[in-house]
């Protein structure tokens, strides 16, 4: 099965939450989302956090420029009144995948879910993707220091300090981040030791 068939599939499991005022728009609008089959909840104002379990959030941005909430497990749309150049700097500065436009209408709405949706889930994995290369640059950061120092203390090249800062990962089965991060810190580390004395 293809990826946007699993897409289409799942959007009737989705819990949608719709941030306008209570009016014809948002009934209008909830309408929608309910005949595509997903399940869906109203509120005023926007709350800090979602009161529910939710997928995906359309909220009014204001003229006023008022920020969109910023919820990384939320997919955002954004509700466009006026294209203002107020509005359009808020949307921008928005972390919103989509936008629907009043008056509302029923053509779009489906379209505009199911590529928010999709939108939502590729920054989230480019997000983890992005972390875990981060942390790897940190943590091989933190060994070039350790073995820095240990080379400087005498034990040896700084080949030698990476090889001997791996085995001791590998015998204490810890990374070898934190075996660096206790010779940073100045704590024994029972491998070092034996091969500084060996």
């Amino acid at each position: 099965m293809s990826f946007s068939q699993i897409m289409i599939r799942e959007l009737r499991s989705l819990r949608v939450a719709v941030f306008h005022p209570a009016d014809g728009d948002r009934e209008e609008l909830m309408l929608h989302i309910r005949r595509i089959g997903c399940t869906v909840y109203a509120d005023w104002p926007i709350p800090t956090h979602p009161t529910r379990e939710t997928d995906i959030a359309l909220c009014l941005l204001s003229e006023t420029g008022e920020q969109l909430p910023d919820w990384p497990d939320v997919a955002l749309i954004a509700i466009l009144q006026y294209e203002s150049p107020v509005v359009v700097r808020s949307l921008l500065d928005s972390n919103a995948h989509g936008i629907v436009t009043k008056p509302i209408r029923a053509f779009g709405i489906l379209s505009t879910l199911l590529l928010t949706r999709s939108l939502h889930r590729f920054s989230q994995r480019q997000k983890a993707k992005t972390d875990k290369i981060e942390e790897t640059l940190r943590s091989r950061r933190l060994i070039d220091r350790a073995a820095e120092a240990l080379s400087a203390s005498g034990f040896g090249t700084l080949e030698a300090c990476h090889q001997a800062i791996r085995r001791a990962a590998m015998e204490g089965r810890v990374t070898a981040a934190s075996v660096a991060e206790n010779i940073l810190a100045g704590k024994a580390v029972p491998v070092i030791e034996m091969l500084r004395r060996g």
